[in-house]
């Protein structure tokens, strides 16, 4: 115990001399913490930490994949979707959704403020077993019924723009360049699909809205069917053959997406 403290002394006095070596020193230490903090965080919450939702080692994302090359892993189509939920015998539910929420003008409901809007399929909450804590999502074929142009809002959202208004639900206002959106729903507290940047209003879409000409540039989400067992913790990739061989045929790689 002596010959340690007489080292910590000695170790005191050498970087009291030296000011220039000690910073360096601190800066250097300091700068591997924090790198290996952040590391950690983004293992722990991509590759360890269960997902929020029920059953989630049976989510998937779907790609398409290219016979030329086989490896690729292309966006989809609302076409895919259109022919994937024909063919499909490997899942239980396929959604599409846009890769993550764009920066877009809210008008028409008090002070004007860029939002995060992202574009998402009305059975995608249902897949990930997300229940808003009001209102509710109508179902495809209550949207058809009623033809409203109908968004859901995030927790965070109704607290700093609505200040927590009880009476949001039926709230209009003006996004997307003169678009007026209802409210029909909020989601929970702390709810994020991508975790890119934040989304305040999910402007919900339904299989009718679906172009069967649209570009592949979406993402493609399921959750397996339960013969097929589960696909382990977190969301996995899986890429999707040509039209015409069908989902049961997929190859599904191991990356996790979160």
């Amino acid at each position: 115990m002596e010959t340690l403290l007489q080292d910590l002394r000695h170790a005191i006095r050498m970087l009291v001399k030296s000011p220039g070596f000690t910073l360096v020193a601190v800066l250097s230490l300091a700068l591997g913490v924090s790198a290996t903090t952040t590391i950690f965080s983004a293992i722990d919450a991509i590759l360890l930490r269960p997902l929020p939702y029920p059953a989630s080692d049976r989510l998937v994302s779907i790609l398409n994949t290219s016979a030329k090359y086989p490896g690729s892993g292309l966006a989809v189509s609302e076409a895919d979707l259109v022919h994937w939920r024909k063919e499909n015998s490997a899942f239980e539910q396929i959604e599409i959704t846009t890769g993550g929420a764009e920066m877009n003008a809210l008008t028409g409901a008090g002070v004007p403020e860029r939002i995060g809007l992202q574009t998402t399929p009305r059975g995608l909450f249902r897949m990930l077993g997300v229940q808003p804590v009001l209102g509710h999502i109508l179902t495809e074929k209550d949207a058809e019924r009623f033809l409203n142009n109908d968004v859901a809002i995030s927790y965070e959202f109704w607290q700093r723009h609505f200040a927590g208004d009880p009476n949001i639900l039926g709230r209009t206002f003006i996004i997307d360049f003169g678009e007026t959106a209802s409210v029909v729903a909020v989601l929970p507290r702390g709810f994020d699909l991508f975790g890119s940047i934040p989304t305040d209003v999910y402007r919900l879409m339904s299989a009718t809205d679906l172009n069967p000409e649209d570009a592949r540039w979406l993402t493609g989400l399921g959750r397996q069917a339960r013969n097929n067992g589960p696909a382990g913790p977190g969301i996995h990739e899986c890429r999707c053959p040509p039209p015409g061989t069908g989902l049961s045929q997929r190859e599904q790689g191991p990356r996790h997406k979160g």
